[in-house]
């Protein structure tokens, strides 16, 4: 029995499925640009999608253009107009004294034991 272009079974009879490209973790990491061990972190604790065949991560093309999307980082809204911080310098001690109030002094060392010992 020959496979007609109608019939879905191949000349022993099993079904034919189509099935797309499935892709080691190595090679999903090098289409990803990412590290090997990187992609088998993140589909161990499940924040990606993968298949798990023969105990092995395998990627479809729907999988990595989920971790794309996944991944994928939106721009930040843009910003009103920027707040503007007003520096005002500092006063000296001559403007201290003139707006009233008594610039700061020093206070006076304690005699210590070493002094009193010289």
């Amino acid at each position: 029995m020959h496979p007609t272009e109608n019939d879905d079974t191949t000349a022993h009879g099993t079904p034919m499925i189509a099935v797309g490209t499935i892709f080691t973790a190595a090679e999903a990491a090098v289409i990803l640009r990412v590290r090997r061990s990187w992609l088998e972190r993140q589909a161990g604790s499940r924040r990606i999608p993968f298949t798990l065949l023969g105990g092995s991560y395998r990627f479809t093309a729907v999988h990595i253009r989920e971790i794309i999307r996944i991944f994928e980082q939106a721009p930040a809204p843009a910003a009103g107009p920027a707040e503007v911080t007003v520096i005002t310098p500092r006063r000296s001690n001559r403007q201290a004294s003139a707006s009233g109030r008594e610039p700061l002094q020093a206070r006076p060392r304690k005699n210590s034991s070493r002094q009193n010992a010289a």
